[in-house]
């Protein structure tokens, strides 16, 4: 069978370690709950505004 004894070329290995990494990275961003803690503390640091809309246009 041709198609198992084929060698696995660098530009394969590359791409599966490229591969395994991001699916690491976001594994880690996942269990760390993508750094809660951080996104909390620039909530509370955010100031916020309403923004009143303006009055209708008075009828013709």
């Amino acid at each position: 069978m041709a198609y198992v004894d084929q060698k696995m070329s660098s530009g394969k290995i590359v791409a599966i370690v490229i591969v395994a990494l991001i699916h690491a990275a976001l594994g880690y961003a996942f269990v760390t709950g993508l750094a809660f803690q951080y996104v909390k503390k620039a909530t509370e640091k955010l100031n916020t505004f309403d923004v009143e809309p303006p009055p209708p246009p008075p009828p013709p």
